[in-house]
């Protein structure tokens, strides 16, 4: 919530602390970094990457996703997206996305 509001209302930045006192610790493989990214639009999925030198987020992928009313679960370096819905018809897919390398796999579903 607080990126949300960081992005849609800009006075409300000085209220909100986006600082890390140490690595977050999200998997072995980035606990070095301090990046902070947000998922945005379920009709148009991307992420953004916020850059704190520059004080403003920059799209970092452009997600290609046919479906919507899915969930999504950070695991690791991989956005899960659970079930969907298209046309009125319901998925119970899951599908990762990798945001090292930017790639899809399909999982087995629900």
């Amino acid at each position: 919530f607080k990126a949300l509001s960081w992005i849609r209302e800009p006075t409300a930045r000085p209220m909100i602390n986006m600082r890390f006192t140490e690595p977050r610790g999200v998997s072995a493989t980035n606990c070095g970094e301090k990046t902070i990214l947000a998922l945005c639009s379920e009709w148009n999925p991307k992420l953004l990457r916020y850059y704190k030198t520059e004080d403003k987020w920059e799209e970092y992928a452009n997600i290609k996703i046919d479906y919507e009313e899915y969930r999504t679960i950070l695991k690791n370096d991989n956005l899960l997206f659970i079930g969907g819905d298209k046309n009125g018809v319901t998925f119970n897919i899951v599908r990762s996305w990798n945001m090292r390398n930017k790639t899809w796999q399909n999982l087995p579903a629900m």
